[in-house]
């Protein structure tokens, strides 16, 4: 059975995300039971986040200017939280110099992955 690229992309990320959301709970409460709960509730946001992408998909954006605007305003969600939120923190625990790698690391490491999967085929 053929698996969609798509979750080719997804699987890998998700035991990180679970431990990203189990850890720190478990650390800051001491609870395997409220760190394993907090985690799974946060997995279920991932699915209904789909279905209303599937709805605004269906509704907002059923042209290719619709779905510009769509992609669009979720590149500026994204931003938001990256230069409001998680580059603070950053800075706050490692420093700017420490920060700052990091993020381009990570910048870096994004559009190697986005090219392997240009060119691979897989992507648009």
């Amino acid at each position: 059975m053929p698996v969609h690229p798509s979750a080719t992309l997804v699987l890998p990320l998700l035991p990180p995300r679970s431990l990203a959301v189990a850890l720190p709970v478990f650390f800051a409460t001491g609870s395997a039971r409220t760190a394993i709960g907090l985690s799974f509730a946060s997995g279920l946001a991932e699915p209904a986040g789909v279905l209303g992408l599937l709805l605004a998909v269906r509704v907002v954006a059923p042209t290719a200017a619709g779905m510009g605007a769509l992609l669009a305003s979720v590149a500026g969600i994204m931003a938001a939280i990256s230069v409001l939120e998680l580059l603070p923190q950053a800075v706050a625990h490692t420093g700017r110099v420490q920060a700052a790698a990091a993020a381009l690391g990570g910048g870096v490491v994004m559009a190697a992955v986005l090219e392997a999967i240009h060119a691979s085929g897989i992507g648009v």
